[in-house]
């Protein structure tokens, strides 16, 4: 079966099941959760639900699409941890020990969001996560998505519509629930979950240096490094002077330097040594499809020499994305950038 209509059967078997208790809508419901049982998902119907939620968040006409488009950001990998706290929820992806990414959507953003512990983890995977958005309503047909999008999360879904999300959570070994009320009509859907893998912490790091630009700026540069298929890309800040980056590949090599004093740049804060560290760049493009989301972008380093990419979106948005490279070596040649 084309895997669209399996979600539009689903969709509405849902909805139907909420609306009317009659054998017929019940039989669909029953051939809805089985055709799920390969995705790793269940649909459920209304009553089902957890009396004494560990986690229990709300949100009003919350821009779905937008939130499928900024966690298709980061999918690259077949599972994501998700955190809650008192700051919010997030989505975090870490492979290999390589590179991690993480999404960010801050409590601020929600009307009501409980959660009963300091911190509470766990696991879901990832494409049955999206999947399940797409029923809630939240196929965007492009993973592109810009400041004007971006910046309508919170916004109204449409003149005469009132959506409600509701997402919770009851502890270790139970479901993922998330539920979508529109217009009276109720959909709900589990995920199952596991234990939350070991994250790398990369707060608390002392930077040596820290760089704010505009984000399109930078992705059309890194759109030139790829250009020439490089394996490998090194990135090196003169104190007080420029960002370097450079790329040897098959069609040749390339070396792009952005001076302080470039219009892009908003910040410039380095230390007096020059700092260089070369990174796998198949790895560091993962993260071209977030810088291109953003307005703002903040590149830092730390004594580890990991780089950071913290993306700065419109204020209103609510969310915050992150992305942190591991470096391929620990020392680099001083001269590797001076042809």
């Amino acid at each position: 079966m084309n895997r669209t209509r399996l979600l539009t059967i689903i969709r509405n078997a849902g909805r139907k099941f909420n609306l009317s208790s009659t054998g017929y809508v019940i039989n669909n419901m029953n051939k809805a959760r089985k055709m799920v049982q390969h995705l790793g998902m269940e649909a459920i119907g209304e009553g089902n639900g957890v009396n004494s939620p560990l986690i229990l968040i709300k949100a009003d006409n919350l821009g779905v699409t937008t939130v499928t488009s900024l966690l298709k950001t980061i999918n690259f990998c077949e599972k994501v941890n998700v955190f809650v706290s008192a700051a919010g929820i997030r989505f975090i992806v870490e492979e290999g020990r390589y590179v991690q990414a993480g999404v960010l959507f801050k409590s601020e953003l929600f009307r009501t969001f409980n959660c009963n512990e300091e911190l509470v983890g766990f696991k879901i995977p990832f494409k049955e996560l999206l999947d399940c958005l797409k029923i809630l309503g939240g196929d965007s047909k492009s993973s592109n998505i810009t400041n004007d999008t971006v910046d309508g999360v919170g916004a109204p879904v449409g003149v005469g519509s009132s959506r409600s999300m509701q997402i919770t959570y009851s502890g270790y070994g139970s479901p993922f629930a998330l539920s979508l009320e529109e217009n009276g009509m109720i959909t709900e859907i589990e995920l199952r979950t596991e234990e939350e893998e070991v994250i790398t912490d990369y707060d608390g790091i002392d930077r040596k240096w820290d760089i704010t630009m505009d984000s399109r700026l930078l992705h059309e540069y890194l759109f030139e490094l790829e250009g020439y298929s490089p394996e490998n890309v090194t990135i090196r800040v003169v104190p007080d002077s420029c960002l370097q980056f450079r790329a040897t590949g098959a069609a040749g090599s390339l070396k792009i330097s952005i001076p302080k004093t470039c219009g892009g740049i908003e910040r410039f804060c380095s230390v007096a040594n020059q700092e260089s560290a070369r990174y796998k760049f198949s790895i560091l493009r993962h993260s071209f499809k977030m810088i291109h989301a953003a307005e703002k972008v903040v590149l830092q380093m730390g004594d580890n020499e990991v780089l950071s990419i913290r993306l700065i979106f419109k204020e209103t948005m609510g969310t915050t994305c992150e992305f942190h490279v591991v470096p391929l070596v620990e020392n680099m040649d001083e001269n590797e950038l001076d042809d």
